[in-house]
């Protein structure tokens, strides 16, 4: 009896086309944006980071202007929940 071998693979894709390809193989796939938004969220780097590198992208990949404003956004707020987060459960002082 064969078993069937089960593997999972990850295509990191960029190019419109490679996307559609794999889509229609359902090959599990994400782009470069998306591995930068991944590393933020896992605290792999940092909002300036992730800034410097997703506009370093879009220069590359030649994207629209809003489309790199949203990423942006998105990294902002990913950042502002991900700090929120560590703080809290810190002692806060209080004067008076």
């Amino acid at each position: 009896m064969w078993k069937k071998l089960c593997t999972t693979y990850l295509a990191v894709l960029d190019d419109l086309h490679a996307r559609a390809t794999a889509a229609a193989l359902r090959v599990s796939l994400c782009g470069s944006d998306t591995l930068l938004l991944e590393g933020l969220l896992k605290k792999q780097i940092d909002g300036r980071e992730y800034e410097d590198k997703v506009t370093r992208l879009a220069a590359v990949m030649g994207m629209r202007a809003d489309d790199l404003a949203e990423l942006l956004w998105l990294g902002r707020l990913i950042e502002e929940q991900v700090n929120h987060g560590s703080n809290q459960g810190q002692d806060v002082e209080h004067s008076g």
